[in-house]
């Protein structure tokens, strides 16, 4: 069954429609929190893939909705609490911090 369930979550990150991406990375989240520690550890990698490519591109700052760059951070941010032995060898931390950092201060004056 998690080989369906991460075959759905690829192909729902890859949507066009952004309300799929919000509900895909809403489960992703649960399935986080839910200490089923097998599937998250085989979800983690795609997701931070995602994560990584969608927030480091300065566009997303602008371009995407508010319900989706919140649980983008969100998702993120768990991952950096819950998760730092998986997160270890990447720069995975890093670059969401300084993300974080440009839409919390920088954003709001149109600076990127």
């Amino acid at each position: 069954m998690i080989e369906r369930v991460t075959k759905m979550i690829d192909t729902c990150l890859k949507s066009a429609h952004q309300s799929t991406k919000v509900a895909t990375l809403y489960g992703c989240l649960y399935i986080l929190e839910s200490g089923m520690s097998e599937q998250a550890k085989i979800i983690i990698p795609m997701v931070t893939d995602y994560l990584l490519k969608q927030l480091s591109s300065g566009s997303c700052i602008h371009a995407n909705s508010q319900q989706h760059m919140m649980v983008m951070l969100a998702t993120a941010v768990y991952l950096m609490e819950n998760f730092q032995e998986e997160l270890r060898e990447s720069n995975f931390s890093q670059t969401i911090l300084q993300v974080d950092y440009d839409v919390t201060l920088l954003a709001p004056y149109g600076i990127t």
